[in-house]
């Protein structure tokens, strides 16, 4: 399959989520004994995000090398079909989920990011970002990256991380998003 087809079936996979609410989120993480996800202005983990929605599916974003290793990853099944042994935390009633439950998703966007240029200047695209809207213009932010919390760096490529960023203010503060360099 051509990389323009696979982009078109991410797309339509990113694009499944219209429509629908959550109403159920999990993260999976490694085991620290504590939850160690949580960096106020936006959430880290090892492994990926499960959302259950209220018509019953299951959306599991994880980091994986369906494009690039580490690109961002969106499929319609629980993340326990992707993952041994993780830890799993219920974060729907974290504050910065609650706001966003039962709402409708009213847009999806996928922002591909490249690893290299080739020697005939072509890129190597993956799937780096996603930005969800829901009712009343409310946004979060799926990145396959890493975010150093002391220093605020970035590291966006080839990470196995993934980080949910709860405003589009943060997404700008970490270039994520409609803000990264190539977008």
């Amino acid at each position: 399959m051509s990389f323009a087809e696979r982009k078109v079936l991410f797309e339509q996979r990113a694009c499944a989520l219209v429509g629908e609410s959550i109403v159920g989120v999990r993260y999976f993480e490694i085991d620290y004994g504590v939850p160690g996800w949580d960096r106020e202005q936006f959430h880290s983990l090892d492994f990926g995000v499960e959302w259950r929605m209220d018509s019953g599916r299951i959306f599991c974003m994880v980091t994986d090398s369906e494009f690039y290793p580490y690109g961002l990853s969106l499929r319609e099944w629980s993340c326990e079909n992707e993952l041994h042994d993780p830890t799993v935390w219920d974060v729907v009633s974290d504050s910065n989920w609650v706001p966003l439950l039962n709402r409708k998703i009213r847009g999806v966007r996928v922002y591909w990011s490249y690893f290299e240029e080739l020697e005939d200047g072509s890129r190597y695209y993956y799937p780096q970002d996603m930005e969800v809207t829901y009712e009343h213009d409310n946004k979060i932010f799926l990145s396959a990256a890493e975010i150093d919390p002391d220093t605020g760096e970035v590291w966006a490529t080839g990470t196995d991380n993934m980080v949910v960023i709860f405003s589009d203010d943060a997404a700008r503060r970490y270039c994520l998003g409609p803000y990264a360099p190539d977008q």
